[in-house]
C-alpha cells in the first residue's frame, strides 16, 4: 500500500514531538556523548598547554543541536570512565576555545560582509547618480542608460542579498557558537550498558 506524503509528514511530525531533546532544570539542552578513550577527543596537532578541541568531537556537537533553536542554551554531558579530574579541566578550557574561535571568525565574516556591502550600495547608487546627470545634460543614450542601469542593480542587488541573506546566515551561525561557548559540560562515568 502506498501511502500518501501527508500521511508521511504527519508519521513524521508526531516521531519528532516524542523525541524532542532532553532539558536539565534550567532549561538547557543537553547533548550526551560518550568517550572511550580521549585520544582523539584533542586535535592531535594542538599542544597541551593550549589543548584544542577535535574536529570531529566538535562536528558531532553542532550536528547534536542541528534540530534545536540556535538560541537555546546547551549542557554537554561527556560520559567517560577515561578522563581524569585535570583533564576534565583542560577539555572544558579546549571546548570553550574552540567555539570562542569559531564565534570570533564569523564575527569577523560578518563585519567584512557588512563593509562589502556597504561598498555595493555606494557603487550601486553612484551608478545611478551617472545615469541620472547624463539624462539631466543631455548626453544620455540608449545603450549607455541601459549598460549603467544594469550595473547599478547588480550592485544594489548584490548589496541586498550579503545584508539580508548571507548575513543572516552567518548571524545563525554566530548565536549557535555563541551558545556552546557558554554551554556548561558535565563529565559522568560511562555506564555498562553505554559500553560499546
Amino acid at each position: 500500500m502506498i501511502r500518501s506524503l501527508q500521511e508521511i509528514k504527519r508519521e513524521l511530525k508526531n516521531r519528532r514531538g516524542a523525541r524532542e531533546k532532553e532539558r536539565d532544570n534550567d532549561g538547557r539542552v543537553i547533548v550526551d556523548f560518550c568517550v572511550h578513550s580521549d585520544d582523539d577527543f584533542l586535535s592531535p596537532y594542538s599542544l597541551r598547554s593550549s589543548a584544542e578541541l577535535s574536529t570531529d568531537a566538535g562536528e558531532f556537537i553542532e550536528r547534536s543541536l542541528e534540530t534545536v533553536p540556535v538560541k537555546e542554551q546547551v549542557r554537554l554531558r561527556v560520559h567517560s570512565n577515561v578522563i581524569t579530574n585535570e583533564e576534565q579541566v583542560a577539555y572544558t578550557e579546549a571546548i570553550s576555545s574552540f567555539y570562542h574561535d569559531k564565534y570570533e571568525s564569523v564575527r569577523r565574516e560578518k563585519r567584512r560582509l557588512v563593509v562589502l556591502a556597504a561598498v555595493m550600495a555606494i557603487i550601486g547608487v553612484l551608478a545611478l547618480t551617472v545615469m541620472i546627470g547624463l539624462e539631466v545634460t543631455g548626453t544620455r543614450t540608449a545603450v549607455i542608460s541601459e549598460i549603467i542601469d544594469v550595473f547599478a542593480w547588480v550592485f544594489l542587488w548584490e548589496a541586498v542579498d550579503l545584508l539580508c541573506f548571507q548575513l543572516l546566515a552567518l548571524r545563525l551561525k554566530s548565536w549557535r557558537y555563541l551558545s556552546l561557548l557558554a554551554c556548561v559540560v558535565e563529565y559522568l562515568p560511562l555506564a555498562k550498558q553505554e559500553k560499546i
